[in-house]
């Protein structure tokens, strides 16, 4: 029989190795390098690995400066995700191996030398970016194993292989790139190109699968590794006054194993650690706007804004630290902003400059909120290699707070302490937030403050905000008897009209090239650029929906018409989108999609939308025949009004102003059903979301799974994964159930705790298989409790859901009762609701409570007794036990 204890300690011994880059990397390579021009060879040999951790993002800002005379929006973005998997491979690289640094180096460099050669042939740039694109699901991220790296060398033979692939299709695409190829894009071209390199990406997705094997086995080594320790330890612990080298017997080669093992786990642990307090810390997307305000970005515009003596004091100045930028609605504000960040990045790389951003969203609720906000710039300023142990608990602290609903008001001292620290380290730090005007006057008021208080603070911190005029008054006050003023840019006439003009003759010029619009008299296109630049009236966002219009006219007769009777302004544009969305029968589809559109706290995927569209209140279980089919025709049903994210699958309306338009009910009576008010669209979510998580046919399934999570305290979690420090962070843990003696505290520190913290680390794939057949379920177990927060008994039809929800402990998994304390007897004391109760006002959840609870007028809910009366109203009364 195999001694099976024995057979793991050797695979973590053999894990341990000193980590080293294959010779199947090292080849590729050296190919690649044969295969480069003399020019090509000496631009790939001065190429040096970037330092800096916005190498990924200058890069892409980079390419779409060169890549300037391109026709339509920028693609660079595209290429992102590969990019940094690859820039994330050297850091990891960099910092474990010191055999051959170099090549890890190279690599980058083999993937940046492809795409600056692939850049000069448009339509084979796009057709690579869009396959790049597509690659995108199945590359592994540096989360998933940055912290099992060191300890396996199968892990680090799998990534190198990965790499490896992408190295020989590199190879592949400067010898393609050689041939002849289209001078513009079209469909035909991007199949040749799949077709050419069907093979490289058969390569790419089966080492990238041995990759994510490798990482659950590392992940379980590092699990037997735990188990083994910790039963040496105990037994080393009952050994009472012998010495661990008596425990050992005294083998030298044994204790030598044992202390490598221990410190092995440290290390891996301390990694882990940090990238957990970095995930609790912020873990908003904050990427994505960015990257979709690069793809909006034609070439030619913004650029005037660089040019503004505002501008150019603003960058260089001391004195000047604050620039405001201000335009109506559909200017172009967020475009500009992403304008801003690429030019800061293109304009200082190397120079020591940090660049945090924020996009605040108007369907994306979490960016509204000031906490948010500045946990989110906190984060971007670090990576696991920058925290130190002090700073590692700040920011623990911070985010430890924040998980428990403290308001960012509370922790704005802490934050901005962290803020001031960090950016010593930069010669100068800008931050540019975008979209301040679609949050509330709180949050609003407090970001301005908190973004004001930084700039008196420190000389070398800028900050640059864009919004609407209504931001104004807000920042008037805050800088009223300030050391210094800010400075303000209006986006006027002059400079709309240089970039409306470039706008339309970019956009108009793709459209045609790509025979989207399709015309015999081709002076009709000098027509239609000349009508879109002067009726523009300094809005792009009417200039986008006049186009799409145009291209669906079947004659050059219908577009001279329509050029003729063109929408005075956004509403009317608006209301004719929907006439023609009822005129080509889409009313009934588009009405059951708009309440998820305006009423999600973030955009939901194309996956979810299928499925959820057709639900009815209180259907049963799954029925996939009430699937939407064709769901990827959503923009065309809307008369692209909403745009389909390409990377994310997100679906989202073009802009704010549309939102609002359909939320105005006040409209004509022939548009009564495309208009509602947010309370009833959020209702009626939470009328579906309820529907949904009591469906019958994954109920027991959900349940099942979450049978093998047991209890736990947090100190348990904080003794696990910080070991001896856990006692400096005792004042954020809660005290132990008074069920729970101390000494059984004890007893299972580690083990259970170090469980439930490796099943909170990301799974190497993002979704698993009840996630895939039921993509909406992510959504709905999250944020029901939001949606249901103006139910009642009396209006809402599925309130008895809600009420079966808190009476049934045991039918829905914790995940969707977040309030669920096991240690507690629920039928008297709902420890933990309480929190939820209060931060969201949720009337409704205590109105479930009680009746949940029979005749009972007072519950204790976290150590106080709450009198509530039984009207419909449910109003609270804080009562002291």
């Amino acid at each position: 029989m195999v001694d099976m204890t024995t057979t793991a300690s050797q695979m973590l011994i053999q894990g341990s190795r000193a980590p080293a880059l294959s010779d199947a990397l090292q080849l590729a390579v050296a190919e690649f390098q044969a295969v480069l021009s003399e020019q090509e060879r000496h631009a790939f040999g001065s190429i040096k690995k970037e330092k800096d951790a916005d190498s990924v993002l200058t890069f892409t800002a980079t390419l779409d400066s060169m890549n300037r005379n391109r026709k339509g929006r920028s693609i660079a973005s595209r290429l992102y995700r590969m990019l940094q998997m690859v820039q994330d491979f050297t850091t990891v690289v960099d910092t474990f191996v010191s055999s051959n640094p170099d090549l890890a180096a190279l690599v980058w460099g083999s993937v940046k030398v492809t795409i600056l050669v692939a850049i000069n042939i448009s339509s084979f740039f796009e057709a690579l970016s869009e396959f790049f694109l597509g690659l995108n699901d199945v590359l592994p991220r540096f989360s998933e194993y940055h912290a099992l790296y060191p300890g396996s060398t199968r892990l680090q033979k799998s990534l190198c292989d990965l790499h490896a692939s992408i190295v020989r299709c590199c190879k592949h695409i400067v010898e393609a790139s050689r041939r002849s190829w289209p001078r513009t894009f079209m469909r035909g071209v991007f199949q040749s190109f799949e077709q050419e390199f069907k093979a490289d990406k058969a390569d790419i997705q089966v080492c990238s699968s041995k990759v994510d094997a490798e990482i659950q086995l590392a992940r379980a080594r590092a699990d037997v590794q735990d188990q083994e320790l910790q039963r040496a330890e105990r037994e080393a612990a009952s050994q009472q006054r012998k010495s661990l080298k008596q425990f050992l017997g005294r083998t030298d080669a044994r204790l030598h194993e044992f202390n490598t093992r221990q410190i092995q786990r440290s290390q891996y642990h301390a990694r882990q650690r940090k990238q957990i307090v970095l995930d609790q810390l912020s873990s908003h997307d904050y990427l994505t706007p960015l990257k979709q305000g690069r793809r909006t970005r034609h070439p030619g515009t913004g650029d005037w804004l660089a040019k503004t003596p505002e501008f150019t004091k603003w960058m260089h100045a001391h004195s000047d630290r604050f620039l405001w930028l201000s335009g109506k609605i559909g200017a172009g504000k967020t475009i500009l902003a992403t304008a801003v960040i690429d030019h800061l990045l293109v304009r200082f790389q190397k120079k020591n400059i940090f660049i945090a951003f924020f996009f605040c969203r108007f369907d994306d609720q979490a960016s509204l909120s000031a906490g948010t906000l500045f946990r989110c710039l906190l984060r971007q300023m670090f990576d696991v290699s920058s925290l130190d142990d002090d700073l590692e608990e700040t920011l623990a602290s911070i985010g430890s707070l924040a998980s428990i609903g403290s308001s960012a008001e509370n922790q704005s001292d802490t934050i901005d302490r962290c803020i001031l620290e960090r950016a010593k380290q930069f010669r100068n730090v800008y931050i540019v937030v975008d979209g301040l005007d679609e949050c509330e006057v709180s949050d609003r008021r407090q970001v301005i403050k908190g973004l004001h208080g930084l700039t008196m603070s420190s000389e070398h911190i800028k900050v640059f905000l864009a919004g609407r005029e209504m931001v104004g008054e807000d920042i008037t006050k805050t800088f009223y008897k300030s050391s210094y003023n800010y400075s303000y840019i209006s986006i006027n006439s002059t400079a709309l009209e240089s970039d409306i003009s470039a706008y339309v003759n970019s956009a108009v010029s793709a459209k045609f090239e790509l025979e989207e619009l399709v015309v015999r008299d081709e002076a009709l296109v000098v027509e239609i650029k000349e009508v879109l630049s002067r009726q523009a009236d300094g809005m792009f966002l009417w200039v986008v929906l006049q186009l799409d219009e145009l291209c669906y006219q079947r004659s050059d007769d219908d577009i001279r018409r329509a050029l003729h009777n063109l929408p005075k302004g956004l509403a009317e544009a608006f209301a004719r989108a929907v006439n023609r969305i009822i005129m080509r029968r889409n009313g009934k589809v588009v009405q059951q999609l708009l309440p998820w559109l305006l009423a999600a706290r973030r955009p939901l995927m194309l996956d979810q939308l299928e499925e959820v569209a057709g639900i009815v209140i209180e259907q049963p279980y799954t029925i996939p025949e009430r699937y939407l089919n064709s769901i990827d025709c959503i923009a065309s049903w809307f008369e692209n009004l909403v745009q389909l994210e390409e990377e994310t699958k997100s679906v989202r309306f073009v802009h704010s102003a549309v939102r609002q338009f359909f939320l105005d009910t006040d409209c004509a009576p022939e548009h009564q059903g495309f208009h509602q008010s947010l309370d009833d669209a959020d209702h009626y979510l939470g009328e579906i979301c309820l529907t949904y998580l009591n469906f019958s046919d994954f109920q027991t399934a959900l349940v099942k799974a979450t049978k093998p999570m047991v209890e736990f305290e947090p100190a348990d979690i904080a003794h696990t994964v910080l070991g001896p420090r856990a006692k400096r962070w005792k004042w954020l843990m809660p005290k132990p159930s008074s069920h729970r003696a101390s000494q059984e505290q004890s007893s299972r520190n580690g083990e259970t705790a170090d469980k439930y913290l490796k099943s909170l680390l990301p799974t190497t794939k993002a979704r698993k298989p009840m996630e895939l057949a039921h993509p909406f379920l992510s959504y709905a177990a999250i944020n029901w409790l939001h949606h249901t927060i103006n139910f009642d008994a009396k209006s809402s039809i599925t309130f008895h859901l809600l009420r079966d929800i808190v009476a049934s402990p045991t039918r829905l998994p914790k995940a969707i009762r977040p309030w669920e304390d096991e240690g507690s007897d629920y039928q008297y004391d709902m420890t933990g609701v309480g929190s939820h109760v209060l931060r969201l006002r949720h009337t409704a959840l205590l109105q479930a409570v009680r009746e949940s609870l029979g005749s009972r007028d007072k519950l204790v809910i976290d150590g106080e007794t709450w009198a509530v009366r039984s009207d419909g109203c449910m109003t609270m009364r804080l009562a002291s036990c």
